[in-house]
C-alpha cells in the first residue's frame, strides 16, 4: 500500500515506493487505516496478549540517545528540520538518514530538502546583491551630484561588480531549478 502521490508533501516518496513495489495499492492516507485493519484481522495473538515495547519519546529530555545506541555512523549532513547531526542507516536500495531526535529521511527526501534550502539561500543572496547594487548606484549618483568624482567612480564600480554577481546567482538559480526538476521526478534512486 502506497500513499496517493497527489496528497503527498513530496510526491517522489510514494512514487519511489510504488516503483519498488509495483503491486502496491495507491490509497489516500484517510483510507489506509481501515484497509490495514482488514489485512491484519485474524493474524497473530489477540491485541491484549501482544507485548508492546515502550516507545522512545524524542521530546523526553531524559532520553539521551548516543551514536552507539543509534547504531549508525554519522552521515556528515545536518537534519533539515532541527539542524542536528544525521546518521546514515544502510538500507537497500538506498540509505536512509535519521537524526537524534527522530526525524527520518530517505536519500531522495533529504536531497529535496537540501535543494529547497539551497534555493532559499540563493534567492536571499540574489535579493541582497540586487539591493546592494541599487544602493551603490544611488550613492554613485549622489556623490557625482556633490562633485565627489572619486567616490562616484568607486560606488559605480561596486554597483557594477555587485550587479554582475547577482546575474551569476540568478543563472545558478535557473540551473538548480533545472537540476531539481530531474531529481524530484524520480529519475534518480
Amino acid at each position: 500500500m502506497v500513499q496517493d502521490e497527489s496528497e503527498a508533501l513530496y510526491s517522489s516518496m510514494p512514487q519511489r515506493a510504488a516503483d519498488l513495489v509495483p503491486a502496491a495499492r495507491r490509497l489516500r492516507c484517510a483510507d489506509m487505516g481501515p484497509v490495514i485493519g482488514e489485512i491484519v484481522a485474524g493474524f497473530g495473538p489477540p491485541p491484549d496478549e501482544v507485548a508492546v515495547p515502550e516507545p522512545w519519546e524524542p521530546d523526553d529530555p531524559m532520553s539521551d540517545v548516543t551514536t552507539d545506541e543509534l547504531g549508525a555512523p554519522p552521515a556528515g549532513f545536518g537534519c533539515p528540520s532541527c539542524h542536528g547531526a544525521l546518521f546514515e542507516i544502510q538500507d537497500r536500495p538506498a540509505p536512509r538518514f535519521r537524526c537524534r531526535i527522530g526525524h527520518a529521511w530517505t536519500a531522495q527526501t533529504l536531497l529535496d530538502e537540501q535543494s529547497d534550502a539551497l534555493e532559499g539561500a540563493l534567492w536571499m543572496a540574489l535579493r541582497s546583491l540586487e539591493e546592494k547594487a541599487a544602493l551603490s548606484h544611488r550613492l554613485a549618483i549622489s556623490a557625482q551630484e556633490r562633485g565627489s568624482d572619486v567616490r562616484a567612480v568607486r560606488y559605480a564600480e561596486i554597483a557594477s561588480e555587485t550587479h554582475e554577481a547577482s546575474r551569476t546567482i540568478r543563472g545558478l538559480i535557473v540551473r538548480m531549478a533545472e537540476l531539481n526538476d530531474g531529481t524530484r521526478s524520480g529519475d534518480f534512486a
